[in-house]
């Protein structure tokens, strides 16, 4: 943003130069707030929900190793996720309209409960997970908790598209974690927006209320619960007896390409 008013004047090649500053130094303001953030989040107990819910494998190596975040710096992945971080806040200006209390309006409430539930039946290794939003409907004595994972993609063929597996299985370990806890969830909605024209679709999991509907994609928390339980068991074991876990087959080659585990992964080291 070093050009003068003059340049700007005479050269609109000055003013695009200005704009792409400006880019970055938003993106530096947003991303240096976030990344104090994520390093608060979490314990050296903790199996985090974003690791175990993309792979088994990642989550083993994560937990062992304990590195410290680093920030990121890809110029489009930063991007990318900035555009994520905008679509949040409009969605969330329009959960919030909906009637009940919100949570996850701001970013600092993603190291809080209810956005951030962990499980502590163990002191060693417990899972934690965190949702984008958490809408609160008291009624009566009771107070339900209905979480809402937030995706924007650009997806070539969006009418065909209905959810990527690793993104439910995020959700599925917040309600896991949740459930465990006692809390009441009618249902959770993994729930995808369209960036181009802010199109909307859906993934319903029923757990304390029974849904089904034809033409709405639906899934069953006590068909999955058996296997997330599984998944959180396999890794504890494996954390405890120091053996790494097998190689999912479900993981996309997109999400092993950029995992800072790989090499270690490819090599099946421990």
């Amino acid at each position: 943003m070093g050009n003068t008013i003059k340049s700007l004047i005479k050269n609109p090649d000055a003013f695009y130069e200005d704009l792409d500053a400006g880019v970055n130094q938003i993106l530096d303001i947003e991303f240096d707030a976030r990344f104090e953030e994520w390093k608060a989040r979490g314990t050296d107990t903790q199996v985090r929900a974003s690791s175990l819910g993309t792979c088994i494998r990642q989550a083993y190596y994560s937990f062992n190793d304990q590195a410290q975040r680093s920030p990121v710096t890809d110029p489009m992945a930063r991007r990318r996720m900035y555009m994520g971080f905008v679509n949040e806040e409009i969605m969330g200006k329009i959960i919030d309209k909906i009637p009940g209390e919100t949570f996850g309006l701001t970013s600092v409430e993603q190291n809080s409960f209810p956005i951030h539930v962990e499980q502590k039946d163990d002191e060693d290794i417990h899972p934690a997970a965190t949702t984008d939003f958490v809408k609160i409907l008291k009624d009566k004595d009771d107070t339900h908790y209905i979480p809402i994972e937030l995706k924007s993609t650009d997806v070539y063929k969006w009418k065909d598209f209905t959810y990527w597996k690793y993104h439910l299985k995020q959700l599925l370990l917040w309600i896991y974690c949740a459930k465990e806890n006692g809390l009441k969830i009618p249902y959770g909605i993994l729930l995808y927006t369209r960036r181009s024209t802010m199109e909307m679709k859906s993934v319903i999991i029923a757990v304390d209320t029974v849904y089904s509907k034809m033409g709405k994609v639906c899934e069953s928390y006590d068909h999955w619960r058996p296997f997330i339980h599984d998944l959180i068991t396999r890794l504890k074991w494996s954390i405890r007896e120091h053996v790494v876990p097998e190689k999912p087959t479900d993981v996309p080659q997109y999400i092993c390409k950029t995992c800072p585990h790989l090499g270690k992964c490819l090599n099946d080291e421990n």
